[in-house]
């Protein structure tokens, strides 16, 4: 955990890939950023062109041209942020894409002389349009075990924006959702319970949009999937998540 910036951790995933400026080259900004990114001299298969794609809240997304990966500019924030989003998407990495690189915080991208920072993940490809989505009970059990990994296993408090008011934000992939964006969720402080939170992103479903569904019956059944199911996901995600833990802390005592 971070404790100030003396005693910044490394943030590593699955590979512990580091880019910065020297790796970047661009297109000439127009709108106040560049529409096409070049990754260079990182590895073989990020390496490539990064064309705009679309902005949502504080970045901008670029596809990479082989269309499996996506370069997103924290454009709008500094490193702290950076630091922050992908450490609790890197620990809720069954529920989010997997990241294959970040900036590092020297000698960071410079973009119209300003300090930006950002990171390489997974792109998926099926987002989520709740008015649909929501017309199956099937899909309400998938978004109530996704509530319930982030907030109960993860300790997540999801904020305002989780399910995509700048952008989408749900996605799924092998019949399972996944969270794309951690830019405005925290870790609980225990000033809420995680009860509450729970019953809170219930309701953000309801009230999310004109969406014609039993709403109702959705928060009736999320409470009865609480109490009936949850103990038993708890359990196992739990097993799984001590060991994630112990295997990513001994990489996070590695300094910068």
């Amino acid at each position: 955990m971070p404790r100030g910036p003396k005693s910044r951790k490394k943030i590593v995933g699955n590979t512990p890939n580091t880019f910065n400026n020297t790796n970047i080259s661009f297109t000439p900004p127009t709108q106040g950023f560049p529409p096409k990114i070049i990754i260079k001299s990182l590895n073989k298969r990020l390496d490539g062109v990064y064309e705009f794609m679309t902005t949502g809240g504080e970045g901008i997304l670029y596809l990479h041209s082989n269309k499996k990966y996506v370069l997103k500019l924290l454009y709008f924030g500094g490193y702290d942020l950076l630091y922050n989003q992908i450490k609790l998407q890197l620990e809720a990495r069954d529920v989010a894409p997997e990241i294959y690189a970040y900036s590092k915080k020297t000698n960071a991208i410079q973009i119209d002389n300003k300090d930006t920072y950002g990171y390489i993940m997974e792109y998926l490809k099926k987002p989520i349009k709740l008015g649909d989505f929501l017309q199956t009970e099937t899909n309400w059990i998938k978004l109530y075990k996704l509530l319930y990994t982030l907030i109960f296993i993860y300790k997540l408090n999801l904020g305002l924006d989780w399910l995509g008011y700048t952008g989408d934000h749900l996605f799924l992939k092998d019949n399972k959702i996944y969270l794309i964006d951690f830019g405005k969720i925290t870790k609980q402080d225990g000033s809420i319970t995680s009860k509450t939170l729970y019953e809170s992103a219930l309701k953000d479903v309801v009230h999310h949009g004109n969406i014609s569904f039993n709403k109702e019956l959705f928060i009736e059944k999320g409470l009865s999937f609480l109490t009936q199911t949850g103990g038993l996901l708890r359990k196992k995600h739990k097993r799984r998540v001590r060991r994630s833990r112990r295997k990513h802390t001994r990489r996070l005592r590695k300094k910068y």
